[in-house]
């Protein structure tokens, strides 16, 4: 399972707002030092008002380091004989090269490795693994202000800029040394549900998705999250360039899709092994999952048969209707759940099978007549089906159906040879024949229902943060694969 979040620069991840400014020029740190004109020396001081930050990822040869953007939306700067009045809007700042980390979810605020370490889950201690701003190991933090209009500058502040940066990262340094701010998180334990497939993470790591410089999308932070063989959660470097590849060169479309800013995407197999098959077992089907790309397709072993008894109706002894028994086991359906090009989930079913039976006709009389036959039947199923899908933020469930309606039948008679022929033998299937054939499968397929674990509680501690769209409901690139947007706080 593969939770993606995008943090565009503009209105799309918010962190909570400061409840208190920032100060500079009171204890633990001096005022700045200046001279005016006359060469005296004068202290500054200042107090920032920060907006609520957006984060952006970025991804290193290393580990993903995150990025913050917070605007300056009041304060002050003063001396002992001026204050000037910080504007909203004129000025930025920006955190940079942020180290991110895993840590256990519970109160040991030291418990925590580096970001190419997976987080495993341990099996008899029920807890959440977090992924986190981590202050103290952020050797390459970088502090600067940046000016965003001419007007209603501040000269307290366009004068000692990169020393404010630089005493901003020292205020980092020390006041929130210890300090690991929570970014998503991954709850162990799934709340109960007796009626749909269950997850349990096991082990998880994060990394990036960087899409083609071309596309103009921000780089995204991405969960790996396993929820089964717990024991082999892999090599987070092999994890990263397999998650790049599949969405830029192998399905050529990002995890998260334009106007959505976060998606939760089930890798087929996981949905396949832990929903749709289980499910259909309960049904007394069996499925294979087809090695497919761009599509989920499953052969389904039904088990169903077709059969009817050898049909013989007589009248008076003087005309009788006879037509052979049929007796066919049908062979595996085959479903291939994808994405149209209107972006919605089909399940196109393909499904094929005949037979043949043998008819004959004989009136008696002065003059009888005996007539008889041979037909193949082939009944085919190659259409789009009806789906039904739920996707809320907990749930997904599929459905389709197959109709009578959706089959097409061709009924093709032998062709006689000439003593056949002679003999009664006619290249026909007559109507009474026809009223006979079996009736055609039609019945509901149930491919599972799936309550996934909160890790729609991410980028936000205890928040529920991903909205689902339910109007675009469940697609199917390759994977399952939901979207939505993050909701800020």
């Amino acid at each position: 399972m593969w939770p993606s979040t995008t943090g565009e620069r503009r209105s799309t991840l918010f962190l909570p707002r400061h409840t208190r400014p920032i100060l500079l020029g009171k204890r633990p740190f001096p005022p700045f030092l200046d001279t005016n004109e006359d060469g005296d020396d004068y202290d500054i001081n200042y107090e920032f008002n920060l907006g609520p930050p957006t984060i952006q990822f970025v991804d290193t040869r290393t580990t993903p380091v995150c990025d913050l953007t917070i605007d300056i939306v009041g304060g002050k700067a003063w001396t002992k004989k001026k204050s000037l009045d910080i504007t909203s809007g004129v000025y930025t700042l920006h955190l940079d090269n942020f180290e991110l980390a895993t840590a256990n979810g519970g109160n040991d605020s030291t418990n925590y490795t580096d970001a190419a370490t997976p987080f495993v889950f341990p099996a008899d201690n029920p807890t959440d693994g977090v992924v986190v701003i981590d202050l103290p190991s952020s050797k390459s933090l970088a502090v600067t202000i940046d000016t965003n209009t001419t007007s209603n500058t501040v000269v307290f502040i366009e004068k000692h800029k990169s020393q404010i940066g630089d005493r901003l990262k020292a205020k980092l340094r020390t006041d929130y040394s210890s300090v690991r701010l929570e970014l998503a998180r991954v709850a162990s334990s799934p709340p109960p549900s007796a009626d749909c497939v269950q997850l349990q993470p096991r082990s998880f790591m994060f990394t990036t998705y960087n899409p083609p410089s071309s596309s103009g999308s921000e780089v995204l932070l991405s969960l790996l999250i396993q929820t089964r063989d717990g024991n082999n959660p892999g090599v987070r470097e092999d994890l990263a360039d397999a998650w790049n590849n599949r969405w830029r060169h192998d399905l050529g479309c990002s995890p998260v899709s334009s106007g959505h800013t976060a998606s939760i995407i089930f890798n087929k197999q996981m949905i396949h092994d832990s929903m749709i098959k289980p499910t259909l077992k309960d049904q007394t089907f069996d499925s294979t999952l087809v090695d497919t790309e761009g599509s989920l397709e499953i052969s389904v072993s039904t088990g169903k048969k077709v059969h009817r008894d050898r049909y013989y109706k007589h009248r008076d002894n003087m005309e009788e209707w006879t037509v052979s028994e049929i007796n066919v086991t049908l062979p595996d359906l085959h479903l291939q759940l994808h994405e149209t090009p209107e972006h919605k989930a089909e399940c196109y079913g393909r499904w094929s099978y005949q037979y043949s039976f043998d008819w004959s006709h004989y009136i008696a009389g002065e003059y009888p007549v005996n007539e008889y036959g041979s037909v193949t039947v082939t009944n085919d199923l190659n259409k789009a089906l009806s789906i039904f899908t739920i996707a809320d933020d907990d749930t997904i469930d599929v459905q389709c159906s197959i109709s009578k309606a959706d089959w097409t039948v061709e009924m093709t008679p032998d062709d006689p040879s000439f003593w056949d022929a002679f003999t009664g033998k006619r290249k026909v299937v007559p109507d009474w024949v026809k009223d006979l054939c079996p009736e055609l499968p039609g019945f509901n397929i149930n491919l599972g229902k799936l309550y996934f674990f909160r890790t729609t509680n991410l980028l936000m501690p205890t928040q529920k943060i991903i909205s689902i769209d339910r109007g675009v409901g469940l697609h199917v690139p390759q994977d399952f694969y939901l979207i939505g947007q993050l909701v800020g706080a």
